[in-house]
């Protein structure tokens, strides 16, 4: 009977020896207040894995406590308890580089117990490892504004809520800390999007219910503008994913929000930058086969009335033929000189120098200057001038080349009547409302929105390059200020403009 006992415990302690998990059998020893331990038996695993049995085995706290294992006040205070419940217990516990599961169990011995070492090391270098992605990933979800939401298709639940990423600097720890939670049903959810797109979101949702798709986003308009910094416009995009039940129906959808405002406006920037330099290049092109025409009519009359100066026959002819060819340099000249302002305007390099003058005195020379120009004795030249002295602070000789450019279209088309040349202060604004009134043929309604543009003429039989009122515009804006015209056939036209009154 002995002999089998004998060969069981030899088995038994084989079996110890050889298994894989690092084993030991210590006691506890207690003297008076102190407490002390003695190992008793180590395994192989635990000789190879932790502490070779010829450093540990027989030793005491003492000496324990000076090798990788360190000190042992926990492991006795637990060791205690179990001896005192009978009860198994365990806690994790690293030693060196590696972390253990520590089980201690009663053994039939008085005072000893059996402990056993799980190698958790891999486990817990795999939750570090999560933590420092999970932190990595919340913080970029925190950083592209995402919002989680999840719907649940049987109860009709739609739950969103936002996130930001925290990091315990102690624990080296991060998690994602909730920072908005909202429940409603689907249908109050679409209510924050814009009516335009609610159908397309509803459709993507029908599809992913279905079991059509399993995926899906979309891009739409949100009716709130306050979800994302309220702008004139915001647009979110949604990301969207099945998830199934164990029958293989669709029981959930999940995804994200993601905030696309800033990207929608930089598109929408970019696609009237295009359109933009488009109509610069349409407007590059109508430029040069316009100005082509403009300057190729009165060449055209210089160089033939030229030849016939050679033929004419009387006096009468000779000074008819010089005076033709004298208006179309002028008519060249102006030209020449409009498309120049125009290129310098469009450069930002056109001269504004502001000087200190008197208006009225600049009327009266503009009016002087006109009268000796005009030849219609039907018409009248008038000033009106809306302050008894007005001392401005402005570019004089752009503000005179716009009056002077209206007080010629003016003479232009009027035939009889007044030609009216003033301004009003408007102290509200601190303006001068500059207006320049003809009693003339008028201009059609459907012809005033064009009436600004480059080459506009509506009379193709009158002299000019159709440059003169865009070139007017251009200053005017430069300047500040604002032009417009009103207008009625047969009764007359009047151009207005404002500069702001710097003194």
């Amino acid at each position: 009977m002995r002999a089998r006992e004998y060969k069981l415990l030899l088995k038994y302690r084989d079996l110890f020896n050889n298994m894989p998990i690092p084993y030991v059998k210590n006691r506890i020893l207690y003297d008076g207040d102190s407490e002390d331990i003695e190992v008793l038996e180590v395994n192989k695993a635990f000789s190879e894995k932790i502490i070779p049995s010829k450093i540990i085995l027989h030793k005491h706290r003492k000496e324990i406590e000076t090798t990788l294992i360190g000190p042992l006040g926990k492991y006795i205070k637990i060791s205690r308890h179990v001896l005192d419940t009978k009860e198994s217990c365990e806690y994790e516990y690293p030693i060196g580089n590696y972390f253990f599961t520590i089980i201690i169990m009663p053994s039939e011995e008085p005072d000893v117990t059996d402990v056993f070492f799980a190698d958790i090391t891999k486990i817990k270098n795999f939750q570090k490892d999560l933590e420092v992605y999970n932190h990595k990933l919340s913080i970029a979800i925190d950083a592209a504004d995402m919002v989680y939401w999840h719907y649940d298709i049987r109860n009709d639940i739609f739950m969103s809520e936002s996130v930001i990423a925290k990091r315990n600097f102690y624990t080296e720890k991060g998690h994602l800390n909730p920072s908005m939670h909202k429940q409603m049903s689907l249908e109050n959810g679409l209510l924050a999007i814009h009516p335009d797109f609610r159908d397309q979101v509803r459709h993507l949702f029908s599809r992913l219910i279905s079991g059509e798709i399993s995926k899906g986003h979309l891009e739409y308009k949100l009716i709130d503008l306050t979800l994302y910094g309220g702008k004139n416009e915001s647009w979110e995009e949604l990301l969207a994913e099945a998830e199934y039940g164990p029958d293989g129906k669709v029981v959930t959808l999940a995804g994200v929000f993601l905030p696309i405002t800033e990207r929608k406006l930089l598109e929408k920037e970019l696609r009237d930058a295009r359109d933009k330099a488009e109509e610069a290049n349409n407007l590059k092109t109508a430029f040069l086969a316009n100005m082509s025409h403009e300057i190729r009519t009165p060449l055209n009359a210089i160089v033939g009335f030229s030849n016939l100066l050679s033929v004419a026959d009387t006096k009468e002819e000779i000074e008819e033929f010089v005076g033709i060819i004298e208006s179309n340099n002028s008519l060249l000249l102006q030209l020449i000189n409009d498309i120049l302002d125009l290129s310098k305007i469009e450069a930002g390099t056109l001269d504004f120098s502001e000087s200190d003058f008197s208006v009225n005195t600049m009327l009266d020379e503009i009016i002087h200057a006109a009268l000796l120009k005009m030849e219609n004795e039907h018409v009248q030249l008038i000033v009106s001038k809306g302050l008894s002295e007005c001392i401005i602070r402005t570019a004089k000789s752009r503000l005179m080349q716009v009056i002077i450019n209206l007080v010629n279209n003016a003479m232009k088309f009027t035939k009889k009547g007044t030609i009216t040349v003033g301004y009003d202060y408007l102290k509200k604004e601190n303006q001068l409302k500059f207006f320049v009134k003809d009693t003339g043929m008028g201009i059609p309604k459907d012809k005033l929105k064009d009436i600004f543009g480059r080459f506009v003429k509506l009379n193709s039989f009158a002299q000019g390059s159709g440059l003169g009122l865009s070139i007017c515009e251009m200053i005017v804006h430069t300047m500040g200020g604002n032009i417009w015209v009103e207008s009625e056939i047969e009764k007359g036209t009047t151009f207005w403009f404002t500069i702001s009154y710097t003194q």
